[in-house]
């Protein structure tokens, strides 16, 4: 929080003291502040002062103030780049289905107690005043953010908003945290409720774990030992009941492996400073990479093999990341999925007849598309690294080869996406073609006579020129044909 965010919320906590009323920083802020985490927004809780009068004053401080709900008695607005939200102490009731089936009651008198009872877990229960610094801790919250503990405030209004089940999930595997076990027991009572919740706040939570998580598996773990993937992500509990071969996975299951490659991911996202989409999809990727072994694993003279299982898992990928309301990252994710075995035997082959050509390194870059090959490269390395602990002296893959595979890669300039189309659909209107959905074909065969067998792009124009069938050709299966 910059010195200018700070003034500015200062003197709207000093008009709040003049007006006999008293600001403090709230929830997942003060646990913030205490660990010196640099938020990106602000909560913040008045008490004594009531709505009408709180909304003048957040007037008279902040510009773009909005209502989020005039029951909830929240106001909305930021300061320089970070959001604020404003509310008053309150109780929820619960009175139907889901996270929004509650009865609201604002009080701006309310207890300091009684107003924090209503939060879901003891570290997100602390108001720190923001005039004085002094911490209100009814909860004990502090020692249980010092220990790593996370625990209910409160079992019953805990009970009644399943969404908390996965903002302890999102928690946990944030902030590191040991699940007391009261309150994973009242979790998992709690997971056959989560169908209540709409897709986007299931998506919310999860993007927060995904994207905040140093190690999401701890969240992920904690989600599988609740019951969170029973219903809508069966293929977890496949996952679980999948064993892989010792040589190559001490670590055990197909389950394990993934947490250990997806917390690989992570750190590889973190070391590469991606944006949050782009680490959203490596990390996807590396959860997902293997999701396709539980339907293709059989043993083979007597040894676990799971044949065409990047194959398999990129079938799985659309429904899976649908269920946690992430299928924007499907289309890039799915490629990466059923392409994650490539850098390692490529860089195998390297220095031998087998050696990939350029033209096959091209038209990878364009199977991968939406992605690219640096983050299949990423992927690859977080699965190399996302295994163990063997035994001294075991050679197993080299994450080297990720590397080298990305500048062969940027050799090309295909590591960040794929060659320019050999022709364009400009290019066929001067040659004579109509225009129409043969265009796309045509264009993908030009490309395949480039990658697969080297002709330049003046060789290709002149193969299209010296077919005139091309142009008149009545069907797209003969028109593809005669240009090959």
């Amino acid at each position: 929080m910059t010195t200018t965010i700070e003034s500015q919320l200062r003197s709207f906590a000093e008009t709040v003291w003049l007006n006999k009323g008293r600001a403090y920083y709230v929830g997942g802020t003060v646990r913030d502040r205490i660990l010196g985490i640099d938020a990106k927004d602000v909560d913040i809780e008045v008490h004594g002062v009531e709505a009408g009068a709180l909304k003048v004053i957040v007037e008279s401080h902040f510009k773009d103030v909005k209502e989020m709900g005039a029951a909830f008695g929240v106001l909305h607005t930021h300061v320089e780049d970070m959001d604020v939200d404003i509310s008053l102490p309150r109780k929820d009731s619960k009175i139907g289905a889901g996270h929004k089936g509650f009865d609201v009651n604002v009080d701006p008198n309310m207890s300091i107690e009684d107003a924090l009872k209503r939060r879901d877990f003891t570290i997100n229960a602390m108001l720190e005043d923001m005039l004085d610094g002094t911490v209100h801790d009814p909860y004990g919250g502090r020692q249980d953010l010092n220990d790593r503990i996370l625990k209910v405030v409160d079992k019953q209004t805990f009970g009644e908003d399943p969404l908390r089940v996965l903002r302890g999930v999102q928690l946990a595997g944030r902030l590191e945290l040991k699940v007391e076990a009261t309150t994973e027991a009242l979790m998992k009572s709690m997971s056959s409720q989560l169908h209540e919740l709409s897709i986007d706040r299931k998506r919310t939570e999860w993007r927060k774990l995904f994207l905040k998580a140093h190690k999401p598996s701890i969240g992920l773990d904690l989600a599988y030992r609740i019951g969170v993937f029973e219903d809508d992500m069966p293929l977890v509990r496949d996952m679980v009941e999948t064993e892989q071969e010792f040589e190559w996975h001490p670590e055990g299951c197909v389950w394990n492996h993934a947490m250990w490659v997806t917390d690989e991911a992570v750190l590889i996202a973190e070391r590469e400073d991606l944006s949050d989409d782009d680490r959203l999809t490596l990390v996807l990727g590396g959860f997902c990479h293997d999701c396709g072994k539980p339907e293709t694993t059989k043993i083979v003279d007597g040894r676990i093999r799971s044949p065409g299982h990047p194959a398999a898992g990129s079938l799985r990928v659309k429904s899976f990341l649908g269920a946690m309301g992430l299928t924007k990252y499907a289309d890039a994710v799915t490629p990466l999925v059923k392409y994650h075995m490539y850098p390692y035997p490529c860089w195998k082959k390297r220095d031998t007849d087998e050696a990939f050509s350029d033209g096959a390194f091209r038209n990878l870059a364009r199977k991968l598309k939406p992605s690219n090959i640096e983050m299949l490269s990423w992927v690859a390395e977080a699965d190399s690294r996302g295994r163990g602990p063997f035994p001294e002296g075991f050679v197993g893959k080299n994450p080297d080869a990720s590397f080298w595979f990305i500048e062969r890669a940027k050799d090309l300039d295909i590591h960040h996406g794929p060659p320019a189309d050999v022709i364009s659909g400009r290019d066929m209107i001067k040659m004579g073609f109509k225009p129409g959905p043969h265009f796309g074909l045509v264009i993908r065969a030009a490309n395949e006579l480039q990658d697969e067998h080297g002709m330049s792009r003046n060789e290709i124009m002149d193969r299209i020129l010296k077919k005139p069938n091309v142009v008149k050709a009545e069907t797209i299966e003969l028109m593809v044909g005669q240009l090959k």
